[in-house]
């Protein structure tokens, strides 16, 4: 499915709405897992991020697709924009992430001997004055991983209210521009072996109106650098 922007994944508490929610109202039971309020999620966009979520609809399905995304053989692809002007057409970001110890809800870049590892490919796509498109690939599925990796090299995403670029400034778009009411990150595609014949499989979701729009914005009024 393409999970639109501003729902959760998954309930945080009884009342919550959610994709598992919906579905569960729209498709009937599905696979509990171990963790309550989590119906068939087998991975998470965190809120305001859009585009493809797999959700498994059996217990088979959803113990296999996670053996998948643990092993690694999921290859997830997501755009983001950012602010900021990246020194490299491409580059890795391997930096250990863990729980922020300033603030408990975030995440941020830790010691080997404290975080857990992981890793982002990213690519420009496109360049504007002030700004990129990218195009990302992470390694390893840590939470908040792309906002936390991309503010790490001073380029914050676009709209992001918790990971800012190097000196706290907000990464907003300039005034006149289209409104942009969430973080600009949207997962595009996602490939992984079915969970019966192994057959690969992919998905893809088109960038949302909302990201669409600041791009052409951007190319009008910031032109391509």
């Amino acid at each position: 499915m393409s999970k639109p922007a501003g729902l959760l994944t998954h309930a945080n508490r009884e009342g919550d709405r959610s994709v598992s929610g919906e579905l569960v109202v729209s498709h009937g039971p599905l696979p509990e897992g171990d963790v309550p309020l989590r119906a068939g999620i087998v991975h998470r966009l965190d809120r305001d991020t859009s585009g493809v979520l797999v959700v498994a609809r059996t217990q088979a399905a959803l113990e296999s697709l996670q053996r998948a995304f643990r092993e690694r053989v999921v290859q997830k692809t997501y755009e983001g924009l950012v602010a900021g002007a990246p020194r490299f057409d491409s580059d890795w970001v391997d930096a250990p992430l863990g729980r922020s110890p300033r603030y408990p809800d975030r995440q941020s870049v830790l010691s080997k001997e404290e975080g857990r590892e992981a890793l982002t490919y990213w690519e420009v796509v496109e360049r504007f004055e002030g700004y990129a498109h990218l195009r990302l690939k992470p390694k390893t599925g840590r939470t908040h991983q792309l906002r936390v990796h991309l503010s790490s090299i001073d380029l914050a995403i676009v709209s992001d209210p918790l990971y800012r670029s190097k000196g706290g400034r907000p990464a907003a778009l300039p005034s006149g521009a289209p409104a942009l009411e969430r973080h600009a990150l949207h997962a595009a595609s996602l490939s992984f072996p079915h969970p019966s014949t192994n057959a690969e499989l992919s998905f893809s979701a088109p960038l949302p109106a909302d990201m669409q729009a600041a791009l052409e914005w951007l190319r009008s009024e910031r032109g391509r650098a």
